[in-house]
């Protein structure tokens, strides 16, 4: 009996803790973002956008950096998650990555500026400042 109430327990913490992700990502999300784009102007990139949104997607930081068109993927997690945030980046998310730029330089008549994408990894800590990974070129 005390076992299966445990186990009742633990699955209705887990749900909990699901839909409390659910509900407080986005704000994590949008922290690190703004980590990032500081970081960015720190680097010396001029933003053109942010968040900005191609037919069904969104492209979270659009920045020049030199004449390259720079289209940065960021990726925050807080410190207790057990992969780090770049590996949320798969072959997927880089294909539609691709589509939502070709598509954005078409739309602006940007065919012919070089493009690179590069990847933030935002890790929240409690105490500390974000730590911050760029991956210059990921894909």
């Amino acid at each position: 009996m005390w076992r299966n109430f445990k186990r009742e327990l633990n699955q209705s913490l887990r749900r909990r803790m699901r839909a409390w992700r659910r509900r407080f990502s986005p704000r994590v999300g949008e922290a690190g973002e703004t980590v990032a784009l500081r970081f960015l102007l720190g680097k010396g990139y001029d933003v053109v956008a942010r968040n900005f949104r191609v037919g069904n997607g969104e492209l979270d930081i659009i920045a020049y950096h030199g004449e390259t068109l720079v289209f940065v993927e960021v990726k925050t997690r807080s410190h207790k998650d057990r992969y780090p945030p770049q590996l949320a980046v798969n072959k997927r998310k880089e294909e539609k990555l691709v589509r939502l730029a070709t598509a954005f330089c078409h739309r602006y008549g940007l065919d012919l500026v070089p493009i690179r994408f590069d990847v933030i990894a935002v890790t929240m800590q409690n105490v500390l400042p974000p730590r911050v990974e760029h991956f210059v070129g990921a894909f």
